[in-house]
């Protein structure tokens, strides 16, 4: 919902969904985010720059794009491959988190 939080307008057209978002109130942990320059500031237009999404058939999203503009690098985000089954290996060397830690990340319980 990170993302979602940022968007200022949207508007519909079938699948495709065009706006703008506020890149300054980007959160991470979305697979794009935005920071200040060096000097702690955005780049002109940050506060109100286009997006353009896609929703498939079933009106999930499939993308979601920002153009380079203005000083902001372009970024996106590609979904695919909905309820396919994932095998997830622990990679080599890597220590579980305390049980503790579970429940406060919503994992178990």
């Amino acid at each position: 919902a990170r993302l979602i939080d940022a968007i200022v307008a949207a508007r519909t057209d079938g699948p495709q969904i065009t706006g703008t978002l506020d890149l300054t109130r980007v959160g991470s942990g979305n697979g794009i985010s935005f920071r200040p320059g060096p000097d702690g500031t955005f780049p002109d237009g940050a506060r109100s720059h286009t997006f353009h999404a896609t929703l498939d058939a079933e009106g999930r999203l499939v993308s979601f794009l920002i153009p380079a503009a203005n000083g902001i690098p372009n970024a996106s985000l590609l979904y695919s491959d909905f309820g396919a089954a994932v095998d997830v290996v622990r990679p080599e060397g890597a220590v579980a988190a305390p049980e503790a830690l579970y429940p406060q990340l919503g994992l178990g319980g």
